[in-house]
């Protein structure tokens, strides 16, 4: 298969492609969309928002009911706290085997059916007075309402719990009973029927798809309508639990239930507070509520749609008889006209609007072409009578090294041509006079050279020089500079114009040479030739320039200064050969340990600086730690297959902390060096803050001037 054979078989799809959208009929049906296309998205966001309120009503109407099923609750709730209100008041309640306490809850449980039981709990959670089984005493401590009524010294709510002494599901409530000093005696408590809630939740006009219950805040369900026994007491989903507890108060959501389904909740709390709080919640399917409002939403698409399709079927059909039979009729004619058959009319009868005013225009265009075909013949038939003709033809083929042409101002045809001109662009003479020169110049030198001869055409000039891309018949492009000259008519309009060309496609070539190889030169001189890192001139000139940026946009601007420990021992040990592979192998460790926007440079020697942009003294430490690691671990291979290992003492300074200006921070680096150095070696020091004020007074050890120092 031919190496050319992927490009071309793309790019006959994307030709096809653009063929299509070049054509006057998708281009008017794409305007009408374009035109109808704020309807057709009015139309689309009315049905969006129709669908999004028929969701908000089944959500309101869930947090409706949840409203009106936790009022009837919350008054319960009210009953009951103003009911332990009093008894932890009342004188009965005060002391422990008083039958009068007994007496006082039998006879207000009477009043309260929905109260399983009534008692009052010591300060240890010990009952010593209750409406079932008064004489034993029970130990109550564990239940959560008599821990937080203890805690919180306010009304309590607990939990889900079985009644140690009825025996039934049930949740309690508490209210802590208070001496005279303000301390805690007690706790009267009661605990509340589950099976009333559910009767009383049944009494609510609910929708057969919708469910009624009442949780707890661990997500316990305590009651339930339609009943549902073995719901009762089990925790409800965890994910739904978190969201109705993340947003406080009353509200809606859409999840998952027990079963999967998906539900939406309204959900209202009857009492928040550090006591605990109960839960009204109702929920209703999904699939039920919002049928009718999908329903209604993809009615509206699908009318959409066919709309959108009506009217691209009626763009179509009324293009081809009203547009584009007249378009193709006009265009048949261009051709024959283009092939330069002057005497050629539309015969299009010159009906009102824009295609009868065009087909009009151009049988006047080609009337003015047509005599202007015929002078020019006149014309030349004076050139070639004259002795100036010869004149002419001797320049055109004198000069085989420039090419020569005439073109005219109004078709911009080649009037004429020499050899070298037909030689450069590779067409026989026959074929380069039958083309435009605006049709084998670049495309992109295209605009330019037309607004050059156009104002030429103004009058501004008569000459112009101009250096542009010629397209030669074989596909190839000629690099040429041009230098145009007009012949005007008495009354200034331009008559001919004469241009000469010059190939200077060599010339570019050259000059392209020549810009690559001083950008090697200049590549060399900031790259140390055996590590491939940066030399120390490049370090001179890019550190004060990020320490610049650095302080424009107030960030931090690390410098690591390492050097090989006992770099002698090696050389002297495996030869110099051994160092230099050592020396090329740590680089190359660098440069794929840190950033890449890191700048690694050979400072001399076996020392190399690092330069972190935007790293302040942690990241810069952690990058140090990872790359004296990765030295430690590194084994190179020697002479004789000998394994050479190393290790590196690295010293970091950050800008602006350690230093101000390039001197002084690459001075902190080096003094953190000679301190890791000193400290026994492979090991990360960062420069101390303590000696950072000092550092930014010395006089630097060395300066980054214009005499930098060789790589």
């Amino acid at each position: 298969m031919s190496e050319h054979a992927g490009p071309v078989a793309l790019a006959s799809p994307l030709r096809s492609f653009r063929a299509l959208f070049a054509s006057v009929r998708i281009r008017l049906i794409l305007l009408v969309l374009l035109v109808l296309a704020p309807a057709f998205g009015l139309l689309v966001y009315v049905a969006d928002r129709e669908r999004e309120n028929g969701k908000d009503d089944v959500r309101e109407k869930a947090l409706y009911l949840a409203r009106l099923a936790a009022a009837e609750q919350s008054q319960i709730v009210q009953v009951t706290h103003s009911k332990l209100q009093y008894l932890a008041t009342a004188p009965e309640t005060r002391g422990a085997g008083n039958g009068a306490c007994d007496a006082l809850l039998a006879r207000e449980i009477k009043s309260h059916p929905y109260f399983d039981n009534l008692g009052v709990l010591g300060p240890d959670g010990i009952r010593f007075c209750s409406v079932l089984q008064p004489d034993q005493k029970v130990d109550l401590s564990d239940r959560t309402y008599f821990r937080r009524a203890l805690e919180t010294r306010q009304f309590s709510i607990g939990d889900f719990q079985i009644g140690k002494s009825s025996g039934k599901p049930s949740i309690g409530f508490g209210y802590p009973a208070l001496d005279a000093n303000g301390a805690v005696r007690g706790v009267v408590y009661a605990t509340l029927n589950l099976d009333w809630i559910g009767q009383s939740l049944a009494r609510k006009q609910l929708p057969p798809e919708a469910a009624l219950s009442v949780i707890d805040n661990q997500g316990t369900m305590l009651a339930r309508f339609p009943a549902n026994d073995e719901l009762i007491g089990k925790p409800i989903a965890p994910a739904v639990l978190r969201e109705i507890l993340m947003h406080q108060g009353d509200g809606t959501l859409d999840g998952a239930g027990s079963t999967g389904a998906r539900l939406v909740w309204g959900y209202v709390p009857l009492l928040e507070g550090p006591s605990g709080s109960l839960i009204v919640r109702v929920s209703i399917p999904v699939g039920t509520a919002y049928v009718r409002v999908e329903q209604t939403y993809y009615r509206n698409l699908l009318f959409i749609a066919l709309t959108a399709m009506g009217v691209m079927f009626i763009a179509w059909v009324g293009s081809e008889r009203l547009i584009m039979r007249p378009v193709q009729a006009l265009n048949t004619t261009v051709q024959r006209l283009r092939r330069g058959e002057y005497g050629v009319r539309t015969g299009a009868k010159y009906a009102e609007g824009e295609l009868g005013e065009l087909a009009r225009a151009f049988d006047n265009l080609a009337a003015a072409l047509q005599d202007r075909e015929e002078a020019q013949r006149e014309y030349l038939a004076l050139i070639e009578q004259s002795a100036g003709k010869d004149k002419l033809l001797r320049l055109f083929y004198d000069l085989p090294f420039v090419g020569l042409a005439v073109t005219s101002p109004t078709s911009k045809r080649w009037l004429q041509v020499n050899d070298r001109m037909c030689e450069m662009l590779g067409y026989p003479r026959d074929e380069l006079m039958a083309l435009a020169w605006t049709e084998i110049t670049h495309p992109d030198d295209l605009a330019a050279n037309m607004a050059l001869f156009q104002r030429m055409a103004a009058g501004e000039f008569d000459a112009f020089q101009f250096d542009k891309r010629f397209l030669r018949k074989d596909g190839g492009i000629v690099d040429t500079t041009m230098e145009c000259q007009c012949m005007r008519h008495r009354d200034g309009s331009i008559e001919t114009v004469v241009i000469m060309v010059q190939d200077i496609t060599e010339r570019k070539r050259s000059e392209a040479a020549l810009k690559r190889a001083f950008d090697d030169l200049q590549q060399q001189a900031i790259t140390d030739p055996l590590t491939g890192l940066y030399n120390r001139r490049f370090l001179y000139e890019v550190l004060p320039r990020e320490l610049a940026r650095a302080g424009r946009n107030k960030i931090a601007v690390a410098v690591m200064m390492m050097d090989i420990d006992h770099f002698k021992r090696v050389n002297d040990t495996y030869g110099h050969e051994a160092g230099d592979l050592v020396l090329k192998e740590i680089a190359r460790t660098i440069k794929t340990t840190l950033r890449a926007s890191d700048i690694c440079c050979r400072y001399g020697g076996e020392e190399i600086s690092v330069v972190l942009p935007e790293a302040p003294v942690d990241g810069a430490r952690m990058r140090a730690e990872v790359l004296r690691a990765a030295i430690e671990k590194l084994e190179v291979e020697g002479p004789g297959q000998k394994r050479i290992r190393v290790t590196i003492s690295i010293g970091v300074a950050v800008y602006p902390g350690h230093g101000t200006n390039a001197d002084a921070l690459l001075r902190a680096a080096d003094e953190a060096l000679y301190e890791a150095k000193g400290a026994g070696r492979n090991r990360v020091v960062v420069k101390s803050a303590s000696d950072a004020a000092s550092n930014q007074d010395k006089s630097p050890t060395f300066s980054l001037s214009a005499q930098s120092p060789q790589p």
